[in-house]
């Protein structure tokens, strides 16, 4: 008996129909269809009938692993799909190196441009120096000179021009102090008021909670569901961004709690990335085929898979959302 008549005899023992499995497994029904005829070429990948597969067999009762080692025969190989990615894989380490290799040729040339600024910035201080040392010692000079060919005073001349002196020294010095008070006065006030948005700032800082995603349950078994609960969650917005090459996809499946389908397709390079506000749901459903090749992000925090998605690329996540008033 072939596999597809298998699962369609299991599922009829149970009093089920493929509506019940769809619901159950949310696989398309035209995918159960084809499951059941053996009709696998309408499958959209050999990864993806063998995790439906798996998917029906658990629904039904079965033993997937079992099931399929007893009908691998008829199931497409997977290990070309595992050559493409391992082909994508290595080439995008040999893409890094090389971005690498080159960052390391260009430093040497970059620290001798540097140095080469320094001694002509370094000489050109020292220039400027000079110059002003020499036009400084021509003005004491002249001074002197003047000074040499001076006429001497009479006492009455210098004791008036003395008096007038000292009169505008100490208006000239009363009026400094005055400048000097305000300036004081309005670095004072400046500084306060500094002082005083800074507070502001760090106390709205302080005031402005912050989500936070904790991992409540681990997954386990051939298609792991794990649980999030997300707090403080004043907004809820979450990205899909696809992160293989030009020709991966990823299944992904948006629900909220009650189980309205937010999206439910591939994710590819053309269409990534996909961001969803979902800030009026308590829960979210996640489910993602080909994990590797997903990133996935709660408010700007990367998600981190809780069962290493290259063995189980098939995984389910539920997050649980907390409001900071709660």
């Amino acid at each position: 008996m072939e596999i597809g008549s298998r699962l369609k005899e299991a599922r009829e023992a149970k009093n089920l129909s493929l509506e019940d499995i769809q619901k159950e497994t949310k696989i398309q029904t035209r995918y159960l269809q084809a499951i059941e005829k053996g009709n696998f070429g309408i499958m959209p990948g050999k990864f993806y009938t063998r995790a439906f597969i798996k998917q029906y067999a658990e629904a039904v009762g079965l033993d997937p692993e079992a099931l399929m080692e007893e009908h691998k025969g008829e199931l497409p190989s997977s290990s070309e799909e595992e050559y493409v990615q391992y082909t994508r894989l290595q080439r995008h380490k040999d893409e890094a190196s090389n971005k690498g290799s080159a960052v390391m040729s260009f430093f040497p040339k970059f620290i001798i441009a540097l140095m080469i600024i320094g001694i002509v910035v370094v000489a050109y201080v020292f220039t400027q120096k000079a110059l002003t040392g020499n036009e400084q010692s021509g003005t004491i000079d002249e001074q002197e000179a003047g000074d040499e060919v001076s006429y001497q005073k009479s006492d009455s001349e210098s004791s008036s021009e003395d008096g007038s002196n000292d009169e505008s020294s100490t208006d000239n010095q009363n009026s400094e102090d005055e400048n000097n008070q305000e300036k004081q006065s309005d670095k004072d006030k400046q500084n306060k008021n500094e002082s005083e948005d800074t507070k502001e700032e760090a106390e709205q800082e302080e005031e402005t909670p912050t989500s936070s995603l904790e991992l409540v349950e681990k997954g386990s078994g051939s298609t792991p569901q794990s649980t999030f609960e997300l707090t403080n969650a004043e907004n809820v917005k979450i990205t899909f961004e696809s992160t293989g090459g030009a020709q991966a996809k990823s299944y992904l499946q948006v629900e909220n709690g009650k189980g309205k389908t937010y999206f439910a397709q591939n994710v590819s390079p053309s269409n990534s990335p996909q961001e969803f506000d979902l800030s009026s749901e308590d829960r979210v459903y996640i489910k993602v085929g080909s994990a590797p090749s997903l990133n996935i992000k709660v408010n700007g925090e990367k998600l981190e898979y809780p069962v290493d998605p290259n063995e189980y690329v098939f995984q389910k996540i539920w997050i649980n959302v907390k409001k900071s008033e709660e």
